[in-house]
């Protein structure tokens, strides 16, 4: 069994809401999880979008040129070694 990291909120004091998206998709549903990410920072709630399935060395932006009027910042789970 893998090991996993458990998050405990209390007092509703967290440091953010990642909320993990397949890289290079434009499809409803990642869209539609930019625009959760996107209400949640509008409402004072700090969300970051989480690309999976991210590898450094492809030249195409994982990032759907769609998408990026939802979000500001990103973060990348790489899957390259």
């Amino acid at each position: 069994m893998k090991d996993y990291k458990i998050m405990t909120v209390s007092n509703n004091a967290y440091s953010a809401i990642y909320v993990v998206c397949p890289a290079y998709s434009k499809s409803g549903g990642p869209e539609l999880l930019h625009q959760l990410v996107h209400v949640l920072n509008n409402n004072g709630v700090k969300a970051i979008i989480a690309y999976t399935a991210y590898n450094k060395e492809d030249k195409l932006s994982p990032v759907n040129a769609a998408f990026k009027k939802y979000v500001k910042k990103v973060l990348f789970i790489r899957t390259d070694s």
